[in-house]
């Protein structure tokens, strides 16, 4: 089980919007609006005036607030120091991960390059991850989870699994977990367990037969190409 820090507050669009117009329209009776803090979790209730919203002890700036609303494709931490986009880049690949709101109450999803992780169009990434595993029930026995990504699946097999094991290659998407509220099950449940590995090299330790169900849902084939070879998927047979 992996400890992490508590999670600042984070504010979207969605929650930067009402503030800034609470704050405009200057009514006395708008002292506070209610709004989550934990990418639609729960709600809470905010206290703003003219200079801003006060937010856990922080002043949040209408400037900043503006610049969050600009930027609407980001989460941004509430800190002593400022708002803070939630993002990595990884130098030895160049690549660069983005933790991006889906909707007011939904969870986000993330980008990888640009890429967007999740389905986002027609549904948001929870019933994404629902419609994935509605596939497979029943989910029992041991499960391989091959991307975890924001670990929303390995969450939802492990409602009925005995035992996850969910790969991720990459440090930065984990730490995108850490930061994610919709994420925190990935390192509390004893249930789940997080490889830091490649799986196109994993599964070449796992024995054969000893898997029950194994969940494959990677990035696109110019991120991962290995993870869509037939000796990969050969390999997902014998386990």
């Amino acid at each position: 089980m992996t400890t992490i820090k508590k999670i600042p507050p984070i504010l979207t669009v969605y929650s930067a919007k009402p503030l800034l117009l609470a704050i405009k329209k200057k009514k006395a009776e708008a002292k506070t609006v209610s709004i989550s803090l934990d990418l639609g979790m729960s709600l809470e209730e905010v206290n703003i005036n003219e200079g801003g919203a006060h937010i856990h002890g922080m002043l949040v700036t209408c400037t900043e607030l503006q610049k969050i609303i600009k930027n609407n494709t980001s989460c941004f931490f509430c800190t002593p120091k400022g708002i803070q986009k939630i993002h990595f880049f990884d130098e030895d690949s160049s690549t660069y991960f983005k933790l991006v709101p889906s909707g007011a109450r939904t969870p986000p999803t993330f980008e990888i390059s640009g890429i967007r992780m999740h389905v986002t169009k027609s549904m948001d990434p929870m019933r994404d991850t629902k419609e994935k595993i509605k596939t497979i029930k029943p989910i029992k026995g041991n499960v391989l989870d091959c991307c975890m990504g924001l670990g929303y699946t390995a969450i939802a097999a492990a409602k009925s699994a005995k035992r996850v094991t969910t790969c991720e290659f990459n440090l930065a998407v984990i730490e995108l977990c850490k930061c994610n509220p919709w994420s925190q099950e990935l390192f509390s449940n004893p249930k789940i367990t997080i490889k830091h590995d490649d799986v196109f090299d994993l599964v070449d330790g796992i024995p054969s037969w000893c898997i029950n169900t194994v969940i494959h849902d990677p990035p696109s084939y110019s991120i991962a190409p290995n993870l869509y070879t037939k000796e990969f998927y050969k390999n997902l047979h014998r386990i």
